[in-house]
């Protein structure tokens, strides 16, 4: 099928029709996206960041039973009351207790993986660690000197299940680094994919809608110039040429139609010349019949009264005459008002036909601009989706704050122990040196978070440029709206235009048969002059007859007198 045989509502929203697909196709693919790093980052927030917490409490705790251990073997080393190292292992096994949930805590968040096998192992190695500490405890209140070699030992045990919680923190903490990563990378993918797209929409549109209407105007620029040839008098316009199945396709027949009237009303001018001309010479040759006849036969005795015969004659002929062209004329001038009247008839009915297909457009146009609002309202759903996803950054960035908090009183109390490793003296420099690690560890967790807090921030900017960019799509599709009302309201005057237009070629129909009417009875006024002057013209002859006869008997009369 051509273009030009297509409706004209499909090649009139063609061009918005595929914009609006295509933005609906984005909206579908952005909102995948948002889901996608919506669960990235409640997996790094709820799951990867909660259980680094839970496990760096344990490690705290760890810590602090270390800490409290190495008293209990100062206390007991340096021969002091056993009950204080007692109860210094007591708080190490409440400790241990504590740490052993923050482990178990942290086991139930984390999905099935390596992590979490070695957090299992972690938990039994501290109940394992509970009946040495017991055991040392029972020990100081027997025989202190020997309980103290267990000491040693037992505090390596609880460093050794320290290192083991820091290397599965540490590991949570690149793990959640990585997907924080991704989480940026896909975010940046999605807002050059959107702008692209929607560059790519807006310049094929743009395309589309400039072809069309060049399509049309060269269409309606074709039309134009053969109703204007037609209109003076040229017949040779190839109006085939124009043939279209649209609602142009009815002008083109209508110019068709027209085109047939003007070859009909030149073939007619042209016989009716022809027969004016052929009557015009058998009249002539006629009057000199006539008048030949009217010389050689009326003697002199009555040449006045063939004079006035000829006269009364010629003067009924002309009569004749006029009466004759007046009813030729009179007849022309009906069959061009028929055909005027018929013309009209087709008008009037081209003109209604265009006014339901109006009425047609107008129905695509309201439809289309539906079809914009629904973009719009799904367009706000992804806004608000990405506000969501906005507020979860802000709530990842709670925990890592608290997690620089737990990182700040870590180094606080690696502070606290070198300062007490510094009073114990050469008794104090293993200590210190843990210490020393502890605050080393602190500070690296302390960056860490530090960087982990950039990158929520570059999130959180990647974020609010999508909703920037969501929300110039919704512009878009609230100018798609705005030039879809300006349609259906151009829409709706061309509609009231073209009832207008069909109201006067009625009036003009109308018209044109009141004329028809007036050239019946003009026709019939000539007719009747036709009649009257040739009864004036058959007394003539009968005039001119008895004229002939009465010099006939006057001359037999004067020839009788002669012979007499």
């Amino acid at each position: 099928m051509r273009f030009d045989d297509l409706p004209m509502a499909l090649k009139l929203f063609a061009a918005p029709a595929i914009g609006l697909v295509a933005l609906v196709a984005m909206a579908i693919a952005s909102h995948q996206v948002v889901g996608g790093i919506t669960t990235t980052a409640k997996d790094v927030g709820e799951v990867r960041f909660e259980a680094t917490a839970e496990l760096l409490s344990a490690s705290s705790e760890l810590n602090g039973a270390a800490k409290d251990l190495y008293y209990a073997l100062a206390a007991a080393t340096a021969g002091g009351d056993a009950k204080t190292s007692v109860a210094m292992l007591d708080g190490v096994v409440q400790r241990m207790g504590k740490a052993k949930e923050a482990v178990e805590r942290a086991k139930d968040r984390l999905p099935d993986g390596k992590t979490k096998a070695e957090l299992a192992t972690v938990g039994q190695d501290i109940d394992k660690l509970g009946q040495p500490v017991g055991f040392v405890k029972d020990m100081l209140g027997i025989d202190a000197q020997s309980a103290v070699s267990f000491l040693e030992p037992l505090r390596a045990s609880l460093q050794g299940v320290q290192d083991r919680l820091n290397a599965a923190a540490a590991h949570e903490r690149t793990t959640a680094a990585a997907a924080i990563k991704d989480m940026d990378a896909s975010a940046t993918a999605t807002q050059t994919l959107s702008t692209i797209i929607v560059l790519i929409v807006v310049l094929g549109v743009a395309a589309i809608t400039f072809v069309i209407v060049r399509m049309l105007k060269g269409s309606i620029d074709r039309i134009s110039s053969a109703t204007e040839a037609l209109a003076a008098g040229n017949t040779a316009v190839n109006i085939e040429a124009l043939a279209r199945k649209d609602e142009l396709g009815a002008i083109v027949g209508a110019l068709a139609v027209f085109r047939a009237n003007l070859v009909d009303r030149d073939r007619l001018t042209r016989e009716q010349a022809e027969a004016e001309k052929r009557a015009e010479g058998e009249k002539r040759q006629a009057s000199l019949r006539i008048a030949d006849s009217l010389e050689s036969s009326v003697h002199s005795l009555v040449e006045r009264l063939n004079a006035a015969v000829q006269q009364l004659a010629g003067n009924a002929r002309g009569l004749s005459d006029q009466a004759q062209v007046g009813q030729e004329r009179t007849t022309v001038v009906d069959r061009a008002v028929t055909e005027a009247n018929s013309n009209v008839q087709a008008v009037a009915s081209a003109a209604e036909e265009l006014s339901v297909s109006f009425g047609e457009i107008s129905g695509q146009v309201t439809r289309a601009a539906t079809m914009a609002t629904n973009a719009r309202v799904r367009v706000e759903e992804s806004t608000q989706q990405m506000e969501r996803l906005q507020n979860q950054g802000d709530r990842i960035g709670s925990v890592v704050r608290l997690i620089s908090e737990i990182a700040s009183q870590t180094n606080l109390l690696a502070l606290n122990a070198t300062i007490e490793a510094a009073r114990a003296g050469e008794a104090g420099k293993g200590f210190a040196v843990v210490a020393s690690e502890v605050k080393s560890l602190a500070t690296q967790t302390a960056k860490a978070t530090e960087e982990i807090g950039g990158q929520i921030t570059s999130m959180q900017g990647a974020t609010r440029e999508a909703v920037q960019a969501i929300a110039a799509i919704q512009q878009t599709v609230n100018e798609i709206t705005t030039i879809s009302s300006a349609i259906a309201a151009a829409v709706e005057q061309q509609e009231a235009a073209t009832r207008e237009i069909a109201r006067n070629v009625q009036m003009a129909s109308q018209g044109t048969a009141v004329v028809a009417e007036n050239v019946a009875g003009l026709q019939a006024i000539a007719d009747s002059t036709h009649r009257s002057s040739d009864e004036v013209l058959s007394s003539s002859q009968i005039l001119g007859t008895e004229t002939s006869a009465l010099s006939a008997s006057v001359s037999k009369a004067i020839a009788s007198l002669r012979a007499a």
